[in-house]
């Protein structure tokens, strides 16, 4: 399934994709039966604690993650 994520980045910054696109990729993954979780992080640098921050997807077969992530940027 192929999901339209735009990155919210400027120049020169580290792309970020937004929350609804973290959270339809989480769900897509579940509804993949694919082991995933959402790390929040945990507030010791500029980062606000308990935001959500990354989406971890696997382990599992390339294959099968790229089915729901290949379609992503890699940076």
């Amino acid at each position: 399934m192929r999901l339209k994520c735009e990155s919210n980045a400027r120049a020169g910054d580290v792309p970020v994709l937004n929350l609804f696109c973290r959270s339809r990729l989480y769900a897509l993954a579940k509804q993949a039966q694919l082991p995933v979780n959402v790390i929040r992080d945990a507030g010791r640098t500029q980062i606000a604690a308990g935001s959500k921050t990354v989406i971890a997807i696997g382990p599992a077969s390339k294959a099968r993650i790229d089915q729901i992530t290949d379609h992503l940027k890699l940076y």
